[in-house]
């Protein structure tokens, strides 16, 4: 496979996720008190909306109602964001990306951190994620000039495509995953392009023991099959553009 290593990687974020299990008793306090991010000073509460709808004999009404499910720490750069929960760890990396070994390292750094608040008992989820936005220059006359995974209007239609939004679901058998693509076209950053959303989530859900090894092995199988995907989906005409 090649490798990939790009001067202008098209990544505007990448997401590492862990969901656990963790021991009876374990509270969002405990998690606050117990998790030391001196490098990422900003804290704020994770709220999560819940809707809920009322039916009586003459008036039906919706509420939501606020729930405080975790935290959100931003590194001091405001290019990493961590969020945690009793039952989730999740690093987002933003453009500029750099490497995965940066990625994971940092990762992994704070995973141990967040491994000794709440002492996992079980891994439920690893899980990653990637966000591409691909600018192809204008005029673009044929998708698949770009791209290998696309969209394809019958012949008996107008061929003009002024927009779309392309969900995909895979079963990835050989490294025991699943995983879901979505690709669109999305606002490009100036009138010369035209931008394709390649949005690569690829999860395994299984029951692990927490054994920090057999995490970051799984993780990096996700990211090889990460690449050979997003090489799967893109032309060499498209891999080109991030090397200019």
């Amino acid at each position: 496979m090649q490798h990939l290593h790009f001067k202008n990687a098209p990544i505007t974020e990448a997401v590492i996720e862990i969901r656990v299990e963790t021991p009876a008793g374990v509270s969002l306090p405990d998690l606050a008190t117990n998790l030391d991010l001196n490098d990422y000073p900003a804290r704020k509460n994770r709220i999560e909306l819940e809707g809920m709808f009322e039916f009586g004999e003459e008036t039906s009404s919706a509420k939501t109602a606020q729930k405080h499910t975790g935290y959100i720490y931003t590194h001091s750069s405001g290019k990493q964001i961590l969020q945690v929960s009793d039952n989730t760890f999740s690093l987002s990396r933003l453009a500029p990306y750099g490497s995965w070994n940066e990625f994971s390292t940092e990762a992994r750094r704070l995973w141990d951190a967040y491994n000794k608040a709440v002492s996992p008992t079980k891994i439920s989820r690893i899980a990653l994620r990637y966000i591409n936005r691909i600018d192809i220059p204008l005029p673009v006359t044929d998708l698949k000039d770009y791209l290998r995974t696309y969209p394809e209007m019958s012949a008996a239609m107008s061929q003009g495509l002024s927009g779309y939004f392309m969900r995909l679901e895979n079963v990835q058998p050989d490294i025991r995953a699943a995983l879901v693509l979505h690709q669109a076209m999305v606002p490009p950053p100036n009138p010369e392009v035209a931008s394709i959303l390649l949005d690569i989530d690829l999860f395994r859900d299984e029951q692990l023991a927490n054994d920090v090894e057999a995490i970051w092995q799984g993780l990096e199988e996700l990211r090889r099959k990460k690449n050979e995907i997003f090489l799967g989906c893109l032309t060499e005409n498209t891999l080109r553009l991030f090397d200019k």
